[in-house]
């Protein structure tokens, strides 16, 4: 009896050893499965200019190579001047110029500015160089900060999914945030830039992140004002959230404080399949697959079968039909899969057989070929020289001489069977 209660307790234990090492592997399948559409940083926020000139910067920038598809480079800046009015801002990347995503310079009625702006996959392709190049002017500048970052596996048809910008006179209330809230979808990046202006006093009111945000680089300056400029971070969501971003400024002592925040959402590349180039086709031919974020592309089934990949780009899978059934398709890539919101039908290739009578005498046109198709959708068409010409004579050829020849069979799907000698 002992030794039963022994064997149970083994059991069990095993059995729940086990469930928890599948339900460990399946959690890290799933979670290895949404990495891969989430967007990643290949570089990391580094300052880029900290002072007051008004002149063009000129910095060497190197982008890694990353995917070749989806990178993106991303300009935060934050300035002020030493009275209420606009900033002028050049930025060129290899002598393309930047996109600006969202932010506050042109505001005339504020010292305090933040702005977000970026350059896509072709921009840097198109590149001559790694100079980053940029000037902030107009008024007297108390201070201007400039960082640059890249990220990768960023959508390039709507890099930014959403974005937010507030400027904020608190007069030391100690916070700031958007005012309507910054939407962010699962698996995408949010970044703002944050400026802290003390207009009272050199004291620096300084920034801490809102909640699910970092800090990434924080500069500070004293010149005629306390000054607190940085860029952070946010957490990548699993779902899509509304983020208002409330930031502190550290209000003591009290004083009149200003604040700037930008911020964007960067869209996650993940592949999409708009069309097929037919919607049904032989074993054997030839199929594209339209759509974007394609590139790397590792598998596509028909049916949940999968097919021989002959050609990819960014925009198009080609692949050859296969055995398979009818039903959607599915591109599979590093970064997620798609499926087509078409099915594709596959049309299976017909049979061949024949049957003979041999020529009578020697050097004469009487033999006999009875062609016999099978499979597939009739009615047939018959060939017997290796499909060159096909002919409605129901699979009947008389008058032949002596030779060898090859049969083929076509049905109304215009899919022909294999040569049979």
């Amino acid at each position: 009896m002992k030794h039963q209660k022994k064997n149970s307790f083994m059991k069990n234990f095993v059995r729940n050893r086990l469930i928890v090492a599948i339900a460990f592997v399946i959690a890290n399948l799933f979670f290895i499965q949404n990495c891969f559409s989430q967007v990643t940083q290949l570089l990391p926020w580094t300052n880029q200019f900290n002072g007051t000139s008004t002149a063009t910067q000129n910095k060497t920038y190197s982008v890694p190579t990353g995917s070749g598809t989806n990178r993106l480079l991303v300009v935060a800046i934050a300035t002020a001047r030493t009275s209420n009015g606009s900033r002028t801002v050049t930025l060129t990347y290899g002598g393309q110029t930047l996109v600006s995503a969202a932010g506050d310079m042109a505001s005339a009625s504020a010292v305090q500015h933040t702005q977000l702006y970026y350059l896509n996959e072709a921009g840097l392709e198109a590149a001559s160089g790694t100079t980053l190049s940029f000037s902030v002017s107009s008024g007297t500048t108390e201070i201007t900060n400039v960082w640059a970052a890249v990220f990768d596996r960023v959508d390039q048809g709507s890099p930014i999914a959403n974005s937010q910008t507030t400027t904020n006179y608190n007069n030391g209330s100690g916070t700031i945030a958007f005012t309507t809230s910054l939407t962010v979808n699962a698996n995408e990046q949010a970044v703002e830039v944050i400026s802290s202006v003390h207009t009272s006093s050199t004291i620096i009111h300084s920034i801490t992140a809102a909640t699910n945000w970092t800090l990434q680089n924080d500069q500070q300056s004293q010149n005629n004002f306390g000054v607190d400029d940085a860029v952070a971070n946010r957490s990548i969501p699993g779902s899509t959230v509304s983020d208002a971003s409330s930031t502190t400024f550290n209000n003591f002592p009290t004083g009149t404080t200003v604040g700037s925040m930008t911020a964007i959402s960067l869209k996650a590349a993940t592949p999409v399949i708009t069309s097929l180039s037919t919607s049904s086709g032989c074993v054997g031919s030839s199929l594209t697959i339209n759509g974007t974020n394609l590139s790397g592309a590792t598998s596509v089934k028909i049916g949940g079968t999968s097919v021989t990949i002959t050609g990819n780009t960014s925009t198009s899978v080609i692949v050859t039909v296969g055995t398979g059934t009818t039903g959607t398709v599915s591109v599979t890539t590093p970064l997620g899969s798609a499926t087509s919101a078409a099915t594709f039908t596959v049309d299976q290739l017909p049979g061949a057989s024949s049957a003979k009578n041999d020529v009578q005498c020697f050097n004469t046109s009487t033999g006999q070929i009875t062609v016999t198709g099978s499979g597939g959708t009739g009615p047939y068409t018959y060939s017997i020289d290796n499909g060159a010409h096909y002919l409605s004579n129901g699979g009947i050829f008389n008058g032949l001489s002596a030779g060898t020849y090859q049969i083929r069979v076509k049905d109304a799907n215009q899919c022909q069977s294999h040569a049979v000698q």
